[in-house]
């Protein structure tokens, strides 16, 4: 895996506007969603250090949100947004990919 800055992690984001792609949604403990096919219009991030992320989906119509993001990976093709709890565990995770993810 490799680190990307959020800077990096949104411009690649921003190529996925309008185009049908796979997500996981993963919160600790025990929620998540895997490989639904999701079309975004808006993608933005709010904050400092700590950011929360907002996804305007029109397939289906609705808001997705990550709170508390302050790490983003590549995953071979698969970007990566986590966010941590206080004792420095994975407390949520966000991953987007144009292809399906691997179950």
């Amino acid at each position: 895996m490799q680190t990307l800055s959020l800077d990096e992690a949104k411009n690649v984001l921003q190529s996925y506007v309008n185009r049908p792609v796979y997500i996981h949604l993963e919160v600790n403990p025990e929620a998540y969603l895997r490989n639904a096919l999701v079309t975004y219009t808006k993608c933005e991030f709010f904050g400092e250090d700590s950011y929360r992320v907002h996804f305007l989906l029109t397939n289906p119509e609705g808001m997705l949100s990550i709170k508390d993001v302050t790490d983003a990976y590549d995953d071979g093709g698969v970007i990566v947004l986590c966010g941590y709890d206080d004792q420095s565990r994975i407390a949520q995770t966000l991953s987007v990919s144009p292809q399906p993810l691997q179950v």
